[in-house]
């Protein structure tokens, strides 16, 4: 059997505060320090809070109720919302645009491509303690060709599709979203019934259908004994699983490797640390 070590005893004893009802969120307007020119960051907010509401994992409060809100007042701990837990504290670090053009061989005609990089990211606060408790990021990227014309003029900031900003910003959110519910509730055994392997993410969370994930026991705590820090714990490694099914609120899947039963409900999944090899030869 493999065993790991935790060392993320922060977010661990954060998740396990809201293991029996939803967090109560506020989610501050994007702010934009991409150094690319935006008039407003509203749909973005909404396109994101949306997404997050899809989880079915989270309560957010009203915009209406939040327009006055600011990164300010939260990190000095000036909120007071009846019953919200943690604020959402969102922005777009990342927003690149590059358009080439090349010449089409024997026609008039030129190639345009244009590629969109994007990422954002949330700091989550604490609102009765005003401390960050964990920060998470969304990364998208895409490609368009088209004759000129379609993508407009050539090294214009204008010089894209707004669909494809529409696209890749989509995917960013949908990223951050899945990592901030990967640290907030990590994927879990339900209940194993006739081989079958039932967890507690479904498709708006993240989990589709042929992913892997490995089942871990949770061992004995690790305390510093020079600060009495919880340090986290050393996990086993039981059993592997492949979903097979997903749905709103859960999601199935079939033991690949390793053995489960009744008494592993409440385990831990998390999905294989996949090295790339070109990053691994380089270090080399």
């Amino acid at each position: 059997m493999k065993i790991i070590f935790t060392l993320c005893a922060l977010v661990l004893t954060f998740q396990l505060n809201f293991a029996k009802e939803l967090p109560n969120v506020i989610v501050s307007k994007f702010k934009n320090s991409s150094g690319f020119r935006m008039q407003t960051t509203d749909s973005i907010t909404d396109s994101f809070i949306s997404i997050l509401m899809k989880t079915k994992r989270f309560s957010v409060f009203e915009r209406e109720r939040l327009k006055d809100i600011n990164e300010e007042m939260l990190r000095k701990g000036k909120i007071q919302i009846k019953g919200a837990d943690f604020a959402f504290l969102n922005n777009i670090s990342t927003f690149d645009i590059k358009i080439s053009s090349k010449k089409i061989p024997f026609i008039k005609l030129k190639r345009e491509s244009a590629t969109i990089k994007v990422q954002v990211n949330v700091r989550v606060v604490d609102l009765k303690t005003s401390k960050v408790v964990f920060s998470a990021l969304g990364k998208a990227e895409q490609t368009k060709k088209a004759t000129k014309g379609l993508l407009g003029v050539r090294n214009s900031r204008t010089a894209y599709d707004n669909s494809l900003v529409n696209d890749v910003m989509i995917e960013a959110l949908e990223n951050l979203v899945i990592n901030i519910v990967d640290n907030m509730f990590p994927v879990k055994v339900v209940m194993v019934k006739k081989e079958v392997v039932f967890l507690n993410r479904g498709k708006p969370a993240g989990v589709n259908i042929g992913d892997i994930f490995i089942v871990y026991k949770k061992g004995e705590k690790l305390i510093d004994p020079d600060t009495g820090i919880n340090l986290g714990s050393e996990d086993k490694e039981v059993a592997r699983v492949e979903v097979t099914e997903t749905l709103d609120k859960f999601s199935k899947a079939k033991i690949v490797g390793g053995s489960l039963n009744a008494d592993s409900r409440g385990m831990e999944c998390r999905k294989p640390v996949v090295v790339d090899s070109k990053k691994k030869k380089k270090r080399k």
